[in-house]
């Protein structure tokens, strides 16, 4: 790749990260991603692309080269660690259950409390955002 395909691809990049949201709902939704994954960083595309503003092919390159592609000395090819993580749904819990059964409008309020004083108190636990194996 050339210089200049490499700066095309990383305009094209920049200008996707710095588009602004089509609608209330993917504004919302974003800005709860970072809430629920414990980040709170909500300029967190304009940051990336400052970061890309600096970076070269070469830079990229030699990224590509360690973490993807490594060689020894000799020039063969390192033997790298893999980590394959499945997740599977047990179809258990309240997630599984179906949308709860409310009479009235004060009940779903009383509801939406409930679930985000769970989720409070789930964040509470030193075990949020670590890997927990037995």
């Amino acid at each position: 790749m050339d210089d200049e395909t490499y700066m095309q691809h990383l305009v094209s990049v920049a200008m996707n990260k710095l588009e602004g949201f089509d609608s209330m709902a993917e504004e919302t939704s974003s800005h709860w991603s970072e809430i629920v994954e414990g980040r709170y960083d909500f300029e967190a595309f304009r940051k990336e692309v400052i970061c890309l503003k600096g970076t070269t092919k070469e830079q990229l390159l030699s990224a590509f080269d360690e973490w993807l592609n490594p060689v020894c000395s000799q020039g063969q090819p390192k033997k790298r660690r893999q980590l394959i993580v499945h997740v599977i749904g047990k179809g258990e819990g309240p997630s599984s259950d179906g949308r709860p059964k409310l009479d009235d409008d004060r009940a779903v309020g009383d509801e939406v409390d409930r679930v985000l004083n769970e989720f409070h108190t789930s964040l509470k636990q030193d075990t949020w955002g670590k890997i927990v194996h037995k």
